[in-house]
């Protein structure tokens, strides 16, 4: 990758102090006026150059003087390569690039080479294909894809060979290695339901959900839909003198994408019309292939995915292989769940409410929430975790804190507090997190901003883990904004004071689970009555 101006004025105003950190991308928030710079640092610096706050202050100051008025963020991105992660980074771009390229990769075709300084590429193709490559721009996209994915440096040759033994493909191995980063499903794509331009077919072989762990470009994605809704946005091209800019309002259309591997929430935004047509068409279960752009939401903090365009498909699920997943655990070992006792539980149950009581008879709930060492989604720590599972109208509890990794940052202490000495005798979090995984089993989980904070964490952690948190949510917080639309505050503090419900100690995590449980009951009690049922 070449230098660019940052690179130069970075190096220049440190000094070249931080020769760990290599320059790998930014994204600016135009609305926000907000910049996020990214560094790549490798696995084998990472946690020395973590521990050294005053480091990462100097790189905080020196970017953020480089961009005066713009509020910055800088992320440090861990990495590391060897045979394996080179190979499925490479075979991740071919399948976006060149798809014809992509089903030739195999051994025979592709040989990787990974040492501390450079990672050494060869393609043995026919002539035809080598003239292709050296003449088209695929090489470079390919090295720049390496260069911004790990540390070393990209060599890629390319060699004629006039004939070579077919060999089975990378991609069609049954057997998915630990923390691989693609593998596909076999579709029959079918008719056009929705594209933005002139998209017309989609030829890429879709990624399995579950690999989708950062943001990228013209990402296929395949999978049962569930859970469609239509909302409006202000459209800020609107002049009501100009009947080509269209109405005061758009819609947006969102559902989610299920390929038995993973759930991805997925959004688009077609015209009137459009939507009116996908309204009609659509059904939960219908299987469907999209391609579009997953990236960081700003609302949530998770991944999401803008589709560009979306088809009917065929999916062939024997293609699908299972993701290396823990199975439940046959008893609890390190935390056991108790029953719920308190001066309320009648109330929770028994309170008059007889249509919410009827509602929640024969479903699973595990109301829960966390504490963490920051509020970054992405790399926070968990140090408490309460719960309350609602099992056919009888209740258990599952509190434990968790000692961190990291000590914890006194502006998180001085909010939930929680110090280092108070989780010194704390199991870690990974001998809490198959107990809790399997206090979850089968249960809907909800909780407050749920799906912008708890939900992600615990999901990104457990997957490193081998315990995929894939449930479905309820977000109180949601719900309370969809049915209190009058409300100005819908914090849980907020809330939990204007309807007395019990929150007796805030930013504590059983606290905060009872709070939620109790609002739950609330929204749910409003939601059957404006339901009527």
């Amino acid at each position: 990758m070449e230098t660019c101006k940052f690179v130069e004025e970075f190096q220049r105003e440190t000094k070249g102090a931080f020769p760990m950190l290599k320059f790998c991308g930014a994204t600016y928030y135009q609305k926000a006026n907000e910049l996020t710079v990214r560094f790549l640092i490798s696995a084998f610096d990472y946690k020395n150059f973590i521990e050294d706050k005053d480091a990462q202050t100097t790189v905080q100051n020196v970017v953020a003087g480089m961009f005066g008025g713009i509020k910055t963020t800088v992320q440090y991105v861990k990495t590391y390569a060897d045979e394996s992660v080179v190979r499925n980074k490479i075979l991740e771009y071919f399948n976006s690039a060149n798809n014809m390229l992509f089903k030739r990769l195999n051994s025979n075709t592709l040989t990787i080479k990974v040492t501390d300084d450079v990672i050494c590429i060869a393609l043995r193709f026919d002539q035809a294909i080598c003239t292709m490559l050296e003449t088209g721009s695929i090489l470079d996209g390919l090295k720049n894809a390496l260069e911004r994915s790990f540390m070393q440096r990209a060599e890629i040759s390319v060699e004629k060979s006039e004939s070579f033994e077919a060999e089975e493909e990378f991609v069609k191995s049954t057997t998915v290695s630990s923390g691989a980063s693609l593998r596909l499903v076999e579709i029959t794509v079918g008719g056009k339901l929705y594209a933005k331009g002139k998209i017309e077919s989609i030829s890429q072989m879709p990624n399995y959900i579950a690999d989708i762990k950062t943001a990228g470009e013209n990402i296929v994605l395949s999978g049962k839909t569930s859970g469609f809704s239509r909302r409006k946005y202000k459209n800020r091209k609107y002049d009501p003198n100009d009947a080509k800019s269209g109405p005061p309002e758009l819609p947006i259309i969102s559902f989610f994408i299920n390929d038995s591997t993973g759930k991805m929430e997925t959004v688009c935004f077609p015209k009137p019309d459009e939507a009116d047509k996908l309204e009609q068409t659509l059904r939960d279960g219908d299987e469907v292939v999209c391609i579009g752009r997953v990236a960081m939401s700003n609302y949530s903090g998770s991944l999401n995915y803008t589709v560009n365009a979306i088809f009917s498909c065929k999916i062939d699920y024997d293609s699908i292989h299972a993701i290396e997943r823990r199975p439940i655990p046959d008893r609890y070992e390190q935390v056991k769940p108790q029953p719920y006792r308190t001066v309320r539980e009648q109330g929770f149950i028994d309170d008059g409410s007889s249509k919410v009581d009827d509602y929640l008879a024969d479903k699973t709930f595990v109301v829960f929430d966390l504490e963490t060492t920051s509020t970054q989604v992405a790399t926070t720590e968990i140090i408490e975790i309460g719960a309350m599972r609602i099992d056919k109208g009888e209740i258990t509890t599952f509190s434990t804190l968790v000692k961190p990794k990291e000590h914890i940052p006194e502006g998180a202490s001085a909010i939930n507090h929680i110090y280092d000495a108070t989780v010194a005798f704390a199991p870690s979090i990974e001998k809490v997190l198959p107990d809790f995984y399997k206090f979850t089993a089968g249960a809907t989980l909800v909780g407050h901003n749920i799906d912008g904070f708890d939900a992600p964490i615990i999901r990104r952690i457990g997957a490193e883990k081998g315990y995929y948190f894939d449930n479905d949510t309820v977000d109180t917080y949601l719900l309370a904004k969809q049915l209190m639309p009058s409300r100005r505050s819908f914090s849980l503090e907020n809330i939990a004071r204007d309807l007395s419900l019990t929150h007796t100690d805030a930013h504590r995590a059983l606290s905060d689970v009872e709070a939620t449980y109790e609002l739950f009951k609330e929204l749910l009690r409003i939601k059957l009555e404006n339901a009527g049922a």
